[in-house]
């Protein structure tokens, strides 16, 4: 069965409305993950096209960029990538770790 949680979530309002970006990721049946950008808010929930067949860590970097890059979702000065994927652990610790560790081998500040 496939298992999924949200990675990152904001809030954002506006005179008019109010919304929530949220990326969602899934750990799918064949061992695959998945991305994608579900934003809900005052007129209802919007799910966007997953980013998905995603099995190595390049590319789970990639998709949450692009992902995050379609939501305008930006990361805070103290919310690095390597500490979204900490959050991966809940769906596959081998795979969060050899995330974190391509993450702190290529994309170092």
């Amino acid at each position: 069965m496939a298992i999924s949680m949200a990675l990152i979530e904001r809030g954002h309002e506006s005179p008019v409305t109010s919304w929530s970006n949220k990326i969602v990721c899934t750990k799918r049946d064949d061992g695959s993950f998945s991305l994608q950008l579900v934003v809900m808010g005052d007129y209802g929930v919007s799910r966007e096209p997953s980013y998905t067949g995603i099995r190595s860590p390049e590319a789970f970097i990639d998709g949450l960029l692009s992902v995050a890059d379609w939501s305008e979702l930006r990361f805070d000065n103290d919310e690095s990538v390597a500490d979204i994927c900490f959050r991966l652990h809940a769906l596959d610790a081998a795979f969060a770790d050899a995330v974190i560790d391509y993450v702190s081998a290529n994309h170092a500040a």
